[in-house]
């Protein structure tokens, strides 16, 4: 039996979405290196997208990412390290901390939503207002599909 992975690749829905999500991703991390933030890591943004404003305890951090507790908080420390997140006491468990962005961190991440903005605009230009709403709606389709 021949085996033609990269067919199936080709063909895999799941796959279609990872290579456009990593598409825009490598887009907006270029920005965000270019607007002087060289040290941002791709590698990051599964913990920065779950940052919320008042912040995220390891622990639902962790949940989040189906990881321990622990390589959760490695990948914060290095974060961290860099500036960009800070550790700050639970107003609601004194004995947890909240992970929060820096000002620095805020500032690099204003720039990656802006970088993905635009590259929204000149999809819309190419495929039209209507078609990208529809698209929207359908991967939004998908997603509460394979949640529920």
């Amino acid at each position: 039996m021949e085996h033609n992975i990269k067919a199936h690749q080709q063909a895999s829905l799941g796959h279609l979405f990872t290579r456009v999500g990593r598409m825009l991703t490598l887009h907006a991390i270029s920005q965000v290196h270019d607007a002087g933030y060289p040290e941002v890591r791709e590698s990051w943004l599964p913990i920065l997208q779950h940052v919320e404003d008042r912040g995220i305890r390891s622990i639902d951090l962790a949940t989040k990412l189906a990881i321990s507790k622990q390589a959760a908080n490695q990948m914060v420390k290095e974060i961290e390290k860099r500036g960009y997140l800070q550790r700050a006491p639970d107003p609601e468990d004194k004995r947890a901390q909240r992970i929060t962005l820096t000002e620095q961190g805020w500032q690099a991440w204003v720039v990656g939503l802006k970088a993905m903005q635009t590259m929204e605009r000149q999809l819309e230009t190419a495929l039209g207002a209507q078609t990208l709403q529809d698209m929207r709606a359908q991967a939004a389709n998908v997603e509460r599909i394979l949640t529920s």
